[in-house]
């Protein structure tokens, strides 16, 4: 069977090849891997390898990561067609590498495989869904390619019983990369005016987030829902994993609220998640999203708070 080689890299003296897989061996490493990646209890919450071929070979978009010498996978992307109100998209439903593998710059160059394909194919929206507690994937998504959210599910999965969401509700924002779309182009291309969370509130910004501290934690007090500006900043925790080592109820804390705060903002409002910093106060680490009253095509046109 051929299949498209994008790319080989060195990573930690290890040769691994970035391509579609070739066989059906390869099917079902790719599903194997999904158990190391998100700590899988077993098959049960796995996408199958009948599934991964059948997704590929009608418009899905699948890359993996394979080890060169063994043929192993440790990574992979994979994508379905979807089709809402008229518009086709990929649904991208796994994106992810081992643990030894995370942080190595692996998802910037497989996010860039998986934009060329889609353009390939016709395609100039992805979805996909992610927990918008989560601070490097958001920072991940929407700083470093453009994503935006216009949409919030609580419990979208239920309850899920792989070791990163084990005892929490699925509560995701649903991402949107338009991928042809000037604001993606300024992103990628590094071309987005920076800004700080003063500038921000120098134009009006204002928190929906009130914080307190306690033993270096980052705890939340209330929300406000009663924000009549253009711009609202959420915070978000800095660390979930660290958080839910050291309180599942203070997390849990910050899970019902929130979701509470993006329902409100984001699907009855109509705010958008435009935008997101992290910056260091008083000694922590803290991330907060910028969401923003303003329309779709205006967002994607590049238009942002502090350069419009």
């Amino acid at each position: 069977m051929a299949c498209r080689v994008f790319e080989e890299i060195n990573i930690d003296g290890k040769q691994l090849v970035i391509r579609e897989p070739c066989s059906i061996r390869d099917y079902r490493e790719l599903m194997d891997v999904q158990i190391k990646i998100w700590g899988m209890p077993g098959y049960i919450e796995a996408v199958t390898y009948h599934m991964l071929i059948s997704g590929h070979r009608n418009g899905g978009i699948l890359i993996g990561v394979f080890d060169k010498k063994t043929g192993e996978a440790v990574g992979l992307t994979f994508g379905i067609p979807g089709f809402r109100n008229g518009q086709l998209y990929v649904y991208s439903h796994l994106f992810g590498f081992i643990p030894e593998l995370r942080n190595k710059g692996l998802g910037t160059i497989l996010k860039k495989y998986q934009r060329i394909l889609a353009l390939e194919k016709g395609y100039v929206l992805f979805r996909w869904t992610y927990d918008p507690l989560q601070s490097a994937n958001a920072y991940f998504n929407i700083v470093k390619h453009g994503v935006i959210v216009r949409k919030f599910t609580p419990n979208y999965y239920g309850y899920l019983e792989d070791s990163i969401n084990r005892g929490m509700p699925s509560d995701r924002f649903e991402a949107e990369w338009w991928i042809k779309s000037r604001r993606t182009m300024m992103v990628l291309e590094d071309k987005v005016p920076k800004a700080s969370l003063q500038d921000i509130l120098n134009l009006g910004g204002e928190y929906a987030t009130k914080t307190s501290i306690k033993n270096n934690i980052v705890l939340l007090e209330n929300i406000d829902l009663d924000s009549r500006s253009d711009i609202v900043i959420v915070e978000i925790p800095y660390n979930i994993a660290k958080l839910r080592r050291i309180s599942r109820d203070i997390l849990m804390n910050w899970r019902l609220k929130l979701r509470e705060l993006f329902n409100h903002y984001i699907n009855v409002k109509g705010y958008i998640v435009i935008w997101m910093l992290v910056e260091k106060i008083n000694g922590l680490n803290r991330s907060f999203y910028v969401l923003w009253r303003r329309s779709l095509d205006r967002v994607l046109a590049g238009d942002f708070p502090w350069s419009s």
